[in-house]
């Protein structure tokens, strides 16, 4: 029994055959049982110092357990994302980068934030970026000032205060303290404090699997792809002079590209360098072990403790390492390293907000366009949405064959007894122009029950009996926003094809009005970076109904200047009591044309689905 028992505290796996293929789930039960047998044998410890020294290593190495498992998981969902340093491609440099956030920065006035419910009636206040500037750096406000010339402090970011007398600091806004007043004198300008130390250099490069192993010198840096897996991969930097990176965590950038080029959002980042964990688990079974004998003293467990924690830092020197995992494939590691052979350029600037409101007033026989907010000429932001980056306006019958991405995913009815439908087939329409105006919940139609089949492995039809309307759930599948659901269990026989016809909503003949900027019809009126339409006067090719749950806008409305499509600051609508609105437009950047988009005709064009249904592991 002492074998056994010695053998379970090192976490070897007692009477399983090394040859035993165990599921992630199966490891991490493992490791978690492992975790409890230590606890119970620490607890029983009379040196309770000694106890708590293992027990607080024994939990940092499971966690680090946990996490290496969560790298050879796979994800449970695909998730895409834009290329982190992607707004560098709009200017020059770094600094004229950080110059164009810092001009895109305003402060403008809430009157129902719900965050602010409770303290002040929806009222508070709104800091305003242009765009999220990747890199690391500190914005805080700090005051705001009336017109009365009153300052109200803001707490302090450092200090665990979250408000003052006037404003209290929430996670994505500003609230005050109680209602103000409708005549209380107005916010007119905010002061902040902005901070960053400017990489001099921006270092990317691409690695695939046959980069592994292979170290790739580039401007002073050596990385090492050093193992690339289909949802991770782990690098290693060095210094072409052997001494420290002097890299910062946050100016190693790891991304993850796909086959067909589109970037995947990251899901875990830190992981224990190569054998670590596993070596540290063996050295905690050992002590504990030698603890549970009363052969071990706290003076000797920190100094076995303290020499392991050399013996790595002294075999992995001056190197970096770095793994990263994703929510999706991964056929290309993209590493940037903000770095540079010079000292960072620290900026540290206060500055001086201007506090707009942009909330719509009620409606008026007459609108007043003096009291618009007028606001300065800023360096361009440009407009980085997808849909209006996208470069198909929609998709043919041909193309929804290759672009629709088909995923499946099985839900366990053990987590979620009440699941009615525990197999999925997801149906991922690509980003394209028509989403500007086509909800995901319009995209696809409902198909006929008729046209989806099913299929065994023996390649005959598996029969499905239609039910009432009343007892829709009878049916072994359904089809929801974007997926087909069914039950594999209450088939007569397993299926292991579907196909499918699925009518899809598409705008192929997306109509785009352009105008320059001094060429503009009736009613529109460009005066520096604002946009009015007054709709009493232009008459749209087609306007949105606004009283629909999903419509947002009236008409999608672009402008741009030589370099491309133009950043909203706001928008705002001036309604007539008895007449067509007015909508105003702000932007960042000087715009000289005025572009509005159609949808134009539709078009249902019916998807083809023939595809193996997977099969539970």
């Amino acid at each position: 029994m002492q074998v056994v028992a010695g053998a379970l505290l090192l976490g070897l796996a007692v009477g399983c055959s090394p040859q035993t293929e165990m599921t992630v789930q199966q490891q991490i039960e493992q490791r978690l049982q492992l975790n409890e047998r230590r606890y119970d044998a620490l607890r029983q410890l009379d040196d309770q110092e000694l106890a708590r020294l293992l027990w607080e290593a024994e939990q940092q190495n499971y966690y680090w357990a946990l996490e290496t498992l969560a790298f050879d998981s796979k994800p449970y969902e695909i998730e895409y994302a834009q290329p982190r340093m992607h707004r560098l491609g709009d200017y020059a440099s770094i600094e004229s980068m950080t110059d164009a956030y810092l001009g895109s920065l305003l402060v403008s006035t809430q009157s129902s934030s719900r965050a602010c419910f409770r303290s002040s009636n929806g009222q508070g206040l709104s800091l305003h970026e242009g765009f999220s500037l990747p890199l690391a750096h500190r914005l805080r406000l700090q005051s705001v000032q009336l017109e009365s010339g009153e300052l109200l402090q803001v707490a302090d970011e450092d200090s665990s205060q979250q408000e003052t007398a006037d404003i209290i600091r929430m996670r994505d806004g500003y609230c005050f303290t109680k209602p103000r007043e409708e005549n209380a004198p107005r916010a007119v300008s905010a002061t902040a404090e902005f901070y960053a130390q400017l990489p001099q250099d921006v270092i990317e490069l691409e690695l695939t699997a046959a980069n592994i192993g292979q170290p790739v010198e580039q401007n002073g840096y050596v990385v090492t792809l050093l193992e690339l897996n289909n949802y991770s991969y782990a690098i290693e930097i060095e210094s072409t002079d052997g001494e420290p990176t002097g890299l910062r965590e946050d100016e190693v950038i790891g991304e993850a590209i796909t086959a067909s080029g589109q970037y995947i959002q990251r899901r875990v980042t830190g992981r224990q360098r190569g054998d670590r964990q596993p070596r540290m688990s063996e050295l905690l079974g050992q002590l504990i072990s030698k603890a549970a004998d009363g052969e071990l003293s706290v003076k000797d467990a920190q100094a076995e403790l303290e020499t392991f924690n050399q013996s790595i830092e002294q075999n992995e020197g001056a190197s970096l390492y770095n793994a990263y995992a994703f929510h999706g494939p991964v056929e290309t590691a993209k590493v940037t390293l903000l770095a540079g052979e010079h000292q960072r350029r620290e900026v540290k600037q206060t500055i001086e907000l201007p506090v707009y409101s942009f909330t719509s007033p009620s409606a008026a026989e007459q609108v007043n366009l003096t009291s618009l907010p007028q606001l300065p000429l800023t360096p361009p932001v440009y407009n980085h949405r997808k849909e209006v980056r996208a470069e198909y306006s929609d998709l043919d019958a041909a193309a929804m064959s290759q672009q629709i991405e088909i995923r499946q995913r099985r839900i366990s009815q053990a987590s979620d007894p009440s699941i009615t439908y525990p197999a999925q087939v997801f149906f991922h329409y690509p980003v394209v122009q028509s989403d500007l105006f086509i909800p995901i919940f319009e995209r696809y139609n409902k198909p006929n029950a008729g046209d989806v089949h099913f299929f065994a492995a023996s390649g005959e039809r598996v029969e499905v009996v239609e039910a009432d309307d009343d007892g829709a759930d009878s049916l072994p599948f359904s089809f929801m926003v974007s997926r087909i659901e069914y039950d594999p269990a209450r088939f007569a026989v397993t299926p292991t094809r579907l196909k499918a016809t699925i009518p899809v909503l598409t705008a192929p003949g997306i109509v785009k009005d352009s105008y320059q900027k001094d060429q503009l019809p009736a009613g529109l009126s460009l005066n520096g970076n604002q946009l009015i339409i007054d709709y009493a006067e232009f008459t749209p090719r087609e306007v949105a109904d606004m009283n629909e749950r999903m419509v947002e806008r009236r008409n999608q409305v672009f402008t741009r200047d030589e370099h491309g499509y133009l950043a909203e600051i706001a928008t705002l609508t001036l309604p007539r009591r008895d007449g067509e609105p007015v909508d105003v437009y702000y932007f960042h950047g000087e715009p000289n044309t005025v572009e509005i988009w159609y949808r134009g005709e539709t078009e249902t064009v019916p998807f083809t689905v023939d595809i193996e249904l997977a099969q539970p592991d």
